[in-house]
């Protein structure tokens, strides 16, 4: 069972807070063997690692945390963690999902969690830290930029990523037959491909199919298709000057209405409004 944390809300012990526009500033600390059950959080949020270590497992992956390991949470992505002998200490960057969708990073289309190891990511995320201690003059204003500066580079290493799996790096993990899964759901997001569908042509039950795809990747296949064509509807926006229509065909979807219902379920603003900022 996934527990959903309302905004503002951690495991752990918090150690500090601080709320200013639409971002909640959050240091937690967790005890030496700490497990945190399954989870999830309403809206994206930022963590870097301060002290200790913890294994994080999210989809189909886990991941080593360590001091100064940096990670982007979407909203609704479910993920556990399990601290080491030394406990933790971790710094979030909780925000709005519409002001994030605001930013047009493309991060507010991501499916899974970023795990990055960054000098510069680190580095303003510690400034974001020291400032929520300290609340000297302008700290609110200072947090505003700094949050705008990691968001374009998170957005940045996001893409180089993104770009490298394009090139075959970073394929799901699992059986040969899984692995072809979610190449046919990442490959033909834009055709009406359903679970039968993929589960016939990688031999395997459907059912047997939609549980596998749950525990290693966090999400039914639907969802997954859902959020990858919101993903290229993001990507078109950006980047082209199609019609929200064209690129609701495009994408896979039924018409505009479809595309924008889905659209704003996921990112939480409009397609338009989207484009606009």
């Amino acid at each position: 069972m996934v527990t959903t944390l309302s905004p503002g809300r951690f495991f752990g012990t918090v150690e500090g807070r601080h709320a200013t526009g639409p971002f909640q500033l959050v240091e937690t600390r967790y005890g030496r063997g700490q497990r945190v059950p399954v989870h999830d959080h309403d809206r994206p949020y930022f963590c870097l690692v301060l002290r200790g270590d913890y294994r994080e497992r999210a989809g189909n992956r886990e991941v080593a945390c360590r001091p100064d390991t940096f990670v982007f949470h979407p909203g609704g992505t479910p993920h556990e963690d399990r601290f080491g002998d030394l406990g933790g200490r971790c710094f979030n960057l909780e925000c709005e999902s519409s002001w994030l969708a605001n930013r047009s990073s493309g991060l507010e289309a991501l499916t899974s969690p970023l795990y990055l190891h960054d000098d510069y990511t680190a580095w303003l995320t510690r400034r974001l830290h020291h400032e929520t201690r300290t609340l000297a003059g302008h700290s609110d204003l200072a947090i505003d930029g700094l949050a705008r500066a990691l968001v374009a580079a998170v957005a940045r290493a996001a893409a180089e990523q993104t770009a490298g799996q394009a090139a075959g790096h970073g394929e799901a993990a699992g059986p040969d037959w899984f692995r072809e899964a979610v190449a046919i759901a990442s490959r033909e997001y834009a055709d009406s491909i359903g679970l039968a569908d993929v589960a016939a042509r990688v031999g395997i039950h459907p059912r047997h199919l939609a549980r596998t795809f749950h525990d290693r990747m966090g999400s039914s296949l639907g969802s997954f298709v859902r959020r990858r064509r919101v993903e290229e509807a993001c990507r078109l926006i950006r980047e082209s000057d199609d019609s929200l229509s064209r690129i609701a065909f495009r994408t896979g979807f039924a018409d505009q209405s479809h595309l924008t219902r889905t659209f704003k379920r996921i990112v939480g603003t409009t397609p338009a409004a989207y484009r606009r900022r």
